[in-house]
């Protein structure tokens, strides 16, 4: 997982060991965003420049172990949890808190998601 300079400093909260989740918004998917992936970091965050792919070059990235990963037609809905998830405050706006790429996910709602994860690819 890589960052652009201006998340660097966020994403240096990021440890080893922490679980993060790949979601996929509506606009790639076409109908509606999904939870595709859960992953774990494997180790902290690395501030170096790196590229990716044919030319995005990143200021600071960390490897990540793919626990789980569904085609992403198959991963679940996020918007009928939102109602549930804590960490979003005002529910009718809460696409604009995965905007910045990187949110952190307290434990309750970790579980929530990640239990909702392991039922969908059951």
């Amino acid at each position: 997982m890589a960052f652009t300079r201006h998340l660097c400093n966020r994403a240096a909260k990021i440890k080893a060991g922490d679980l993060a989740f790949i979601y996929q918004t509506k606009r790639l998917l076409g109908d509606v965003g999904r939870i595709t992936a859960l992953t774990e970091v494997k180790q902290d965050i690395v501030r170096e420049t790196v590229k990716v792919g044919t030319g995005l070059y990143f200021a600071c990235w960390c490897p990540l172990h793919f626990i789980n990963v569904v085609e992403p037609k198959e991963g679940f809905p996020l918007a009928p949890l939102v109602p549930k998830l804590e960490f979003i405050r005002r529910k009718e706006f809460w696409p604009h808190y995965l905007r910045s790429g990187l949110v952190r996910i307290p434990g309750n709602d970790g579980q929530l998601l990640r239990e909702q994860f392991d039922d969908s690819v059951a």
